[in-house]
């Protein structure tokens, strides 16, 4: 990957005031720099060390100090800056600026450099020059405008979007930014205009929704609040920056689209990543960096074909590439073709032998498709070879449980334990001890062990989750719901770790905390139906008068059956017909749930029937978990 430049500031205030203030003298100057270019893939490092050394034969000659001269480091600056070689783009850029002090192009991007590496003061400086050179330039007032508002400087942010807005009343960037204001003023209302009136005209930017919804939630409309903030993706505010897009038709590799590519993944937007490697492949078709990319994620989103065809073309480009082997065995595991797969996990470890990881993996294929006794032997040799190999000892476990042999698995694991008490692995011990303890009805034996495990490692994957569902099964709902808000703590975004939290809560007594709790996992679970459901009914029928609204739960209750049309829905319905007094309907929605859950139990039967009597006797329903 290329190299990424870190945040620091890495000219002095004094050389950038040499720069954008004294004339030019060849002394004052700074160096060519020369940027490591070892990771650069050969169509970019051909250009930018041609057009260095173009630049240096340039100086070398005695050329005049001038604006052309200039324009000739800036033209270095931008190539530098079109690749984030921001660190290198920065003197270049400076030197232009120093020569040509009448371009735009060079205040302007540096100061798109120092905002990038958090150096505000020299980023004020550079882009209140460059809006000196065009006092009607959009981009530099949003640019400065939102330095302003970074630093609470509110009024200085407000000129400067009122000033875009005279200029392009269309500018979404420039209403976000005073909605932002707005509410850092407490005007909503205010916020509220501005907000809507950016999301119209750039519906993409979902990062919108989550302001609205605040602004919402703060003039009472609970309803709009909700919905906004569950449309939150994290969508930025984008704005038309012709210096800075424009730079695009520099790039002759695609390497630059890798490094797109791993920055909408780091970020979770696979769709963004697959379409940036998509154009990494096509600008650099021998690149295996692109292809391994793109490859790697079509497999893991649903696509393994075509993954497996980047893959190949990785190591056909790169024999020596191991993680393209490694990952084109995964992919082929995962087929069933596990001949094909054998032969690229065996060249990736003869690639780098000491990876022991890869022989684990493999080991792990082999197990899932029921091969145990390969599995066995690949994880047994690996132990001759080092016993204190902790991994391959819990890999080995998953084996020996897979095989229907227990016993051998626990005292695998207890061994594993008994060697490293404190580590992470013996954490993964616990956690699979806890599985075998529940697989043999030993419920308590399983939560001593889960405890184990969170203690050495509290971020164990799905151990809270896991422990939260066994201290309901056994009755113990404040310790569930203790460690399911463990669990939420961890994972905000978990439907099961939300879910269970609430219910936890619900059978502790606390109504009011449940609520709460299901509320705000509606503004953050993408899936969060039985997140609605369940607030709905609680709404409905909580012990507590005040967590108790009956025309709320009607309303959600009645959204819930217009999406799915099932029998719990329209009991939900029924429940909050029942809360506001209208037995009559309340009536004739039971009787609708009777009629849908026609193919259910007669257990499940047996329970609707018995709320059926309630709302016919004019009474509400407080028991609405059982069946029996």
């Amino acid at each position: 990957m290329m190299r990424k430049t870190g945040p620091g500031r890495w000219m002095t205030g004094v050389l950038l005031g040499i720069a954008l203030a004294a004339p030019a003298r060849a002394d004052r100057l700074l160096p060519l720099p020369r940027p490591e270019l070892g990771q650069v893939e050969p169509a970019v490092r051909k250009q930018l060390v041609e057009q260095r050394a173009a630049l240096a034969d340039l100086i070398a000659a005695g050329a005049t100090v001038d604006a052309d001269l200039g324009r000739a480091y800036g033209a270095l600056g931008q190539a530098y800056f079109a690749y984030d070689l921001l660190e290198a783009a920065e003197p270049c850029l400076l030197n232009a600026h120093a020569l040509d002090p009448d371009g735009f192009s060079w205040p302007y991007l540096l100061g798109v450099v120092y905002t990038r590496s958090g150096a505000v003061d020299a980023a004020f400086a550079s882009l209140s020059a460059a809006a000196r050179l065009r006092p009607d330039d959009v981009p530099t007032h949003l640019r400065l405008g939102r330095l302003y508002l970074d630093l609470a400087r509110f009024e200085e942010a407000e000129a400067r979007f009122t000033r875009v807005l005279a200029s392009d009343h269309r500018s979404a960037a420039a209403h976000h930014g005073l909605g932002r204001i707005a509410q850092e003023r407490g005007d909503w209302s205010a916020s509220l205009e501005h907000l809507e009136k950016a999301l119209e005209l750039q519906p993409g930017a979902t990062s919108i929704h989550y302001l609205l919804g605040i602004a919402h939630r703060e003039l009472g409309d609970l309803s709009a609040a909700r919905r906004h903030l569950a449309r939150n993706r994290h969508d930025p505010v984008l704005f038309s920056d012709p210096q800075v897009d424009g730079l695009d038709a520099l790039i002759e590799g695609g390497r630059y689209y890798v490094q797109l590519g791993d920055l909408a993944r780091g970020r979770g937007n696979d769709a963004l990543a697959i379409r940036a490697f998509r154009e990494a492949v096509q600008r650099g078709p021998t690149d295996p960096l692109a292809h391994y990319n793109l490859g790697v994620l079509l497999a893991a989103n649903g696509a393994p074909a075509e993954g497996l065809e980047h893959l190949r073309r990785a190591v056909r480009l790169d024999p020596d590439y191991r993680d393209a082997h490694f990952n084109l065995g995964l992919v082929l595991g995962d087929a069933g073709r596990m001949a094909e797969a054998e032969e690229h996990f065996s060249r990736a470890h003869a690639i780098d032998p000491g990876d022991d990881e890869i022989r684990r993996t493999w080991a792990r294929s082999l197990t899932r498709l029921g091969r145990m006794a390969e599995a066995e032997e690949v994880l047994v040799e690996m132990l001759d070879r080092d016993p204190e190999d902790d991994e391959t000892a819990l890999a080995l476990a998953e084996t020996l449980e897979a095989a229907s042999r227990p016993v051998e698995a626990r005292d695998r694991l207890r061994a594993l334990i008994e060697r490293s008490p404190h580590t992470a692995a013996a954490a993964s011990a616990h956690a699979h001890l806890s599985r075998l303890a529940l697989a043999a009805n030993a419920r308590p034996a399983a939560i001593e062990h889960l405890r184990a495990a969170v203690r050495i490692d509290p971020r164990l994957p799905g151990a809270f989750e896991r422990l939260g569902a066994l201290f309901g099964q056994e009755s113990l709902f404040g310790e569930s719901a203790t460690a399911y808000g463990r669990a939420v703590a961890a994972e905000p975004a978990s439907l099961t770790a939300r879910f269970g939290q609430a219910m936890a809560l619900l059978f502790s007594g606390r109504e009011v905390e449940a609520l709460r709790t299901l509320e705000e996992g509606i503004a953050r679970v993408d899936d969060d139906l039985p997140l609605r459901h369940l607030l709905a009914r609680v709404l409905a029928t909580a012990a507590e008068s005040r967590a108790r609204d009956g025309a709320r739960a009607l309303a959600l209750a009645n959204d819930l059956f217009r999406a799915r049309e099932t029998a719990d829905h329209a009991e939900t319905v029924a429940m909050a017909l029942a809360e506001v007094g209208d037995f009559r309907r309340a009536v004739e929605w039971q009787e609708r749930a009777l009629g849908l859950a026609a193919e259910e139990p007669q257990r499940r039967r047996a329970g609707i029937e018995r709320r059926l009597a309630l709302y016919r006797r004019g009474e509400p329903c407080r028991t609405p978990w059982l069946d029996g």
